[in-house]
């Protein structure tokens, strides 16, 4: 997320307490090498261009023996022996001309897709949708009666997915409106186009379009992995 999917204006998390451990090391790490700084935008602390955070994760993976990294693959199909998954098939589509298909065996399985994509390949039960706080005492969880009563948790069974857009401003700002078309016709009413597009900016004249209000937030057709 934080690199080739380019979410790069990250939530703010300016506490120091919070740059710790691996998240720490990168924000050092992208101060060092974004000579323009991180303090490019309004809604975080942090800007920097997407290809700056990928090359140093790949240097930070390359540096690790026991890690190997394979870009753009798909898992195929699943073994399973019970309860667990024993083996999982991979199509490594970095290799476009020639993609190549792998069998692999392993204790763990972490699925990192945006939608769940391991559960129905394994077959196995699961639950979607919002938890409420009496369940992990989590503060800001919903309370259960506002699940049951509320249409905001009606209307968004999960968290609403975001897709980024990455876009460059070219020479200064005309002060102009925007008028834009369904569904986004409401998305520059509140803080108008300029405070819109410049709400990721990032280092080079870079921006990140990840606009929340009548943007580029959808939760159609979530009820599924």
């Amino acid at each position: 997320m934080v690199s080739a999917a380019g979410v790069c204006a990250p939530d703010g998390n300016e506490l120091t307490p919070w740059q710790t451990g691996m998240w720490g090391a990168l924000l050092r790490t992208l101060l060092h090498e974004e000579s323009e700084g991180l303090d490019q935008n309004w809604v975080s602390c942090f800007g920097y261009k997407p290809t700056t955070a990928e090359e140093i994760l790949r240097r930070w993976v390359a540096a690790e023996p026991l890690l190997t990294w394979w870009p753009g693959c798909r898992v195929l199909e699943v073994r399973r022996q019970g309860d667990r998954i024993t083996h999982i098939l991979l199509e490594r589509k970095d290799k476009p001309l020639a993609p190549e298909r792998h069998w692999l065996s392993g204790k763990i399985f972490i699925d990192g897709s945006d939608r769940g994509d391991l559960f129905p390949l394994a077959d196995v039960p699961f639950r979607l949708g919002w938890e409420a706080r009496q369940e992990w005492n989590e503060p800001s969880a919903p309370l259960q009666t506002d699940l049951e009563t509320d249409p905001f948790f009606r209307n968004h069974p999960v968290q609403s997915p975001t897709w980024v857009t990455m876009g460059k401003l070219v020479g200064p700002s005309s002060g102009a409106t925007a008028r834009l078309p369904p569904p986004f016709t409401k998305a520059t009413s509140r803080f108008k186009l300029e405070r819109a597009l410049t709400y990721g900016r990032l280092p080079g004249g870079l921006v990140m379009i990840n606009w929340p209000l009548h943007g580029n937030d959808w939760h159609h057709g979530l009820e599924r992995a």
